[in-house]
Parts: structure tokens; C-alpha cells; sequence
């Protein structure tokens, strides 16, 4: 079953909301390459835009960022509350 997380606050800019209770209801392990890159500016702004414009169309990418944007902040709140 499940795990249910606890209502965190998120402290962005953007919301300063209460997160509704959160069950997860599975976990998988992926495989993840970070990289450092050097590009130029014309680079950066036709990357960005590339993904600004597909990021809104990729619903699971923004629950994964915004998740894990409240887990860190949940976790600074916890630290500071000890």
C-alpha cells in the first residue's frame, strides 16, 4: 500500500499554499545523467525556449518538479522547527 505523506508548506514565490495530503502510491529507480555544459547565450535562449514551450505539454514533468520543489522545502522547514 501506499505511504501517505504529510501536508507541507510550499515557501515559493508562487504559493504560499498548503499542499493537500499526497499518497504515493508507488517508487521507481531511474537512471540519471546530470551534465555540465558550456554554450554560448544564443544556445542558452533557443534551449530554453525549446523547453519552456514543451515542459507545459509534459504534465508528469511538472507534478516531478513541483513534488520535489515541496520536499525540500518541507525539509528546511523540518530542519529549521528542531
Amino acid at each position: 500500500m501506499g505511504k501517505k505523506a504529510r501536508t507541507a508548506t510550499d515557501k515559493s514565490k508562487d504559493s504560499k499554499k498548503n499542499l493537500p495530503v499526497i499518497q504515493i502510491l508507488a517508487e521507481r529507480k531511474i537512471a540519471m545523467v546530470e551534465l555540465d555544459v558550456d554554450m554560448d547565450s544564443e544556445a542558452k535562449k533557443v534551449l530554453i525556449t525549446i523547453g519552456k514551450e514543451n515542459i507545459l505539454k509534459d504534465e508528469k514533468a511538472i507534478i516531478s518538479y513541483g513534488f520535489a520543489h515541496a520536499l525540500k522545502n518541507g525539509l528546511k522547514l523540518a530542519k529549521k522547527l528542531k
